[in-house]
């Protein structure tokens, strides 16, 4: 929810405002995109309090995101840890990289590439996210956005506790941990990959955060729902 989102990703969600797809699907099939929105949205106090009143409960949760990245930042590095550690037994060349790495900033080649994929893979990312949201792609209430090095999909789609345990470590497990293994039985590898293996797993701190939260708070078989950045749960009856 994914760097990514609080648990009303927020879905994050990751990493959670309004991202949508089209309202009703062309006759070729085609899915059009969902709509891009710039942030989460604010709290509907309206929709705070119609589902106060229906038995839904306030999840307890960091009440911004710069709170919630920096609590995340700890599970951050520890997944980055996790991930070069899987990498390097995967490609124990990887290891000779991260001892030659250098902080240089020289506007090259491989400087955009670095760039260019950290924004692709991010977006891929975030697109993991919305497509295992209920509805996926074709969600009429889930949205995606990307601010700089931050992406985000925020949904208020009824999403089970398992299914958001799903949706928020999904893009962490594929392409951080599955991507990786995936690459190391066809014998690929550079570490231009590695770079964004690594990346991508320190970037879904909030997503493990929310998975956190979610799974200490949340009845076992539970609903959530995003209203803005506030989540809310309730039984499944």
């Amino acid at each position: 929810m994914p760097a990514n989102e609080l648990p009303g990703k927020r879905l994050s969600a990751s990493r959670n405002g309004h991202i949508q797809t089209a309202k009703t699907p062309p006759k070729n099939g085609i899915i059009i995109p969902m709509k891009r929105i710039k942030k989460i949205p604010e709290p509907n106090p309206n929709t705070e309090k119609k589902l106060l009143q229906s038995g839904w409960q306030r999840l307890r949760e960091p009440r911004s995101l710069k709170l919630a990245i920096a609590l995340a930042l700890p599970i951050g590095f520890v997944l980055m840890a996790l991930a070069a550690w899987w990498t390097a037994w995967l490609f124990p060349q990887s290891v000779r990289f991260l001892k030659e790495l250098q902080v240089t900033i020289t506007l090259d080649f491989w400087l955009v590439a670095y760039i260019f994929g950290t924004f692709g893979y991010l977006f891929l990312h975030e697109m993991l996210h919305a497509a295992a949201v209920p509805g996926g792609l074709r969600s009429k209430k889930t949205y995606w956005g990307l601010n700089g090095f931050f992406g985000f999909v925020y949904s208020e789609e009824e999403i089970s506790k398992a299914r958001y345990i799903v949706v928020a470590l999904l893009p962490l497990l594929l392409l951080s941990f599955a991507v990786p293994l995936a690459c190391w039985l066809l014998g690929w590898y550079s570490d231009y990959l590695w770079f964004l293996w690594i990346i991508n797993a320190g970037g879904a701190c909030v997503d493990v955060l929310n998975v956190i939260l979610i799974a200490c708070q949340v009845p076992r078989g539970g609903l959530t729902r995003s209203n803005g950045a506030q989540t809310f749960y309730r039984p499944s009856n």
